[in-house]
């Protein structure tokens, strides 16, 4: 029989194996976009033209990049991607 506190366990343990849900692949573009955030230049909803330039995306790639930074800050922040 299993007890309420193998069961609690068991739920942590599926909760901790869950995989993030940025891009792994974008972090260089996430670390230039906080440090456009942290230099003041623009607004970050104004950020998409500075990501096409500095990093060679298209328009359609940097908007995506831009909202995956937004959605996912918090978590970015948390596991330390950006300061």
């Amino acid at each position: 029989m299993t007890s309420d506190s193998e069961i609690k366990n068991e739920e942590i343990n599926e909760e901790s194996e869950i995989e993030v849900a940025y891009n792994k692949e974008w972090i260089p573009h996430y670390i230039y976009l906080e440090d456009l955030r942290q230099s003041g230049a623009t607004n970050m909803f104004g950020a998409t033209p500075y990501l096409e330039q500095a990093r060679g995306l298209s328009k359609g790639e940097a908007m995506k990049v831009l909202s995956s930074w937004m959605e996912h800050y918090s978590a970015l922040k948390e596991d330390g991607v950006i300061e």
